[in-house]
């Protein structure tokens, strides 16, 4: 609603027909303002040119649009800034925004649509007319209208004039502010189509790489037994063909054996690298942990490698500077297997690389709980493009068709990974044409799984009179033996299921004391199993069934974001998966049955 106010005697009125011609002209200015903003998106010129024609029309001293600061809304405010645009009859009507700006006039709003003027100066207004105008989303701002100069009497019909051109002015703004969040959510889409083609063109190119890598690395592994087995059934088809009449001289008949033998080893070898990299990568493998003298097997790794060595006039030396382990208290604890071909690999890499006359140092240090190994090269070097690959499989430096240097590029990976299962790191630095520097980190580990059951066997689940059956649900055949070679000998009893319906079904004819289930079954079986196994609770105990039933989960980073949103598996106990330390579900499994009792 707008509200008025006038100082003074009215208008003289005027002929009917002078009335129906301003009618006629007031449509007609309104149809311009609506034309106008129908075709035009550009909003400061729609409010600027329908200011200043609706100006002139009604012969008005000053006409503006103010928009408040409607965040002050909720209570009285005052306001000294928000004039959008100003329209003056001539250059002797003060700008409201410099009365403003002066401190001449002050704007009130409250938390009615309305608005005031205070003059402290008693700055002239004779009449003014203030309309509101709305959006669908609530009050946008004000059309303002002053007489400055002389008394003026608003008509009706002029107050429903202008109030009909705020309307029109009120469709413009949200026109232009849909059309300006129209754009927004256009450059948003756009940008996330372009974010999306992107990760898309990375993953094709990364697969395109992937299958690049494994064409290659069968063109090396095909080259690599092809070579060796040539020479191996060439010669021992030689020795074969021997007969009393002719026979190979002694020396010779060495040299052929001994060169079977080393290509035999190397055959061992590559096939031993590639089905430890498939163990480690299916979760089969764990670490059997034991006190070791990481010294005395460098030592030994020296010795070994020293004709390789001596062959290339390589320099091969030791700089060891670990703790007296003798006398330590606590012994450092790895795998010595799994340490001993951690260091083959890179003493190896370090060896091939390395041109004659060059030199490889292998350096020790650290303490009791963790221990640092280091190989230091003068060889060929790493480019910098290549270090975020070596780490990973089929990936080598030397393209196989070259075959200046042998090897299937499973040597890094292989390392990577043994370090990784002891919970360590491995870092690379390397100078192109000076040499390359391998880091290895490991932690000191806890006693293997194997020494764990050997302790605790005669404190096992029948020495607490807890029930030894649990009920494995596990898709992977891999991970399934994996755990039930690791709790049989504890003496459980174990029901391996590979499908979780099944499990369903299974459950309650099994009363097991224990649920082991992959994550990755789903949220709906885990579900399941939870109910059956509460629904227990209301049961009672007996010699062959047992009140509670626990779940324990094994899961991955997504499965676990899976479950987290689900409130009835908040009880539901989690181990993450890789198992990397088999002794920790040994115990997880003893704890949980145990608290049972």
């Amino acid at each position: 609603m707008g509200c008025c106010r006038s100082l003074g005697s009215s208008m003289l009125l005027r002929p009917s027909e002078e009335d129906l011609q301003r009618q006629i002209d007031q449509e007609r200015l309104i149809n311009r303002i609506t034309t106008l903003i129908y075709q035009s998106r550009d909003l400061p010129n729609i409010l600027k040119q329908t200011v200043h024609e609706l100006r002139q029309f009604m012969a008005i001293d000053r006409l503006l649009i103010y928009q408040p600061h409607l965040s002050n809304a909720s209570e009285t405010a005052v306001v000294r800034e928000g004039i959008v645009c100003e329209s003056l009859a001539h250059d002797g009507i003060p700008s409201l925004v410099e009365l403003i700006h002066a401190g001449k006039l002050t704007i009130t709003q409250s938390d009615a649509p309305s608005l005031h003027f205070i003059s402290p100066d008693r700055t002239p207004i004779s009449a003014e007319l203030i309309l509101p105008i709305r959006l669908p989303t609530g009050l946008w701002g004000f059309l303002v209208v002053h007489q400055c100069v002389g008394e003026r009497l608003w008509e009706e019909r002029e107050r429903l004039g202008l109030q009909q051109i705020a309307d029109n002015l009120a469709i413009a703004i949200y026109q232009a502010s849909l059309y300006a969040e129209l754009q927004a959510q256009k450059a948003s889409l756009e940008e996330k189509v372009l974010e999306r083609t992107q990760s898309l063109r990375d993953a094709l190119f990364a697969s395109q790489a992937a299958d690049r890598a494994k064409s290659e690395f069968l063109a090396l592994v095909s080259h690599e037994l092809r070579s060796p087995l040539t020479c191996v059934i060439g010669m021992a088809a030689t020795l074969l063909r021997q007969s009393p009449e002719r026979v190979l001289p002694e020396h010779k008949q060495r040299a052929y054996l001994e060169t079977i033998h080393d290509r035999g080893q190397r055959l061992l070898a590559i096939i031993s690298d590639m089905l430890d990299l498939s163990q480690l990568e299916s979760g089969r493998a764990f670490l059997n942990s034991q006190a070791v003298e990481i010294g005395g097997l460098a030592q030994q790794l020296l010795r070994e490698f020293e004709p390789l060595a001596a062959a290339k006039q390589i320099h091969l030396s030791l700089d060891n500077h670990l703790y007296d382990h003798a006398a330590a208290k606590h012994p450092f604890a790895a795998d010595p297997q799994r340490v001993r071909q951690i260091l083959m690999n890179l003493l190896s890499n370090a060896i091939k690389f390395t041109e004659s006359g060059g030199s490889v140092v292998l350096r020790l240090w650290g303490n009791e709980a963790d221990v640092f190994l280091q190989v230091v090269d003068s060889g060929i070097g790493i480019p910098v493009a290549y270090r975020s690959t070596i780490f990973e499989k089929f990936q080598q430096l030397d393209f196989y068709r070259r075959r200046s240097y042998e090897g299937t590029g499973l040597g890094l990976a292989l390392t990577k990974q043994l370090v990784e299962l002891h919970g360590g790191t491995i870092e690379v630095e390397s100078v192109v044409g000076e040499g390359s520097t391998f880091t290895v980190h490991l932690p000191s580990q806890v006693r293997s799984a194997l020494d764990y059951e050997r302790e605790t066997r005669s404190k096992g689940p029948e020495s607490y009179g807890v029930s030894q059956h649990i009920l494995l649900v596990e898709q992977r055949e891999e991970r399934a033996n994996l755990v039930c070679d690791l709790l049989t000998p504890m003496g459980y009893q174990v029901t391996w299921i590979a499908d979780g319906e099944t499990a369903i079904d299974h459950f309650d004819g099994a009363t097991p004391a224990l649920v082991i289930v992959n994550g990755s079954v789903g949220v709906e079986v885990l579900q399941a199993l939870q109910v059956k196994a509460e629904a227990l609770e209301g049961r009672g105990s007996t010699t062959d069934q047992r009140s509670t039933v626990k779940l324990l989960g094994l899961v991955t980073l997504d499965d676990l974001e899976a479950i987290e949103q689900v409130p009835q598996l908040k009880a539901m106990h989690l181990m993450k998966l890789p198992l990397g330390d088999p002794e920790r579900l040994i115990e997880k499994v003893n704890g949980l049955l145990l608290e049972l009792d």
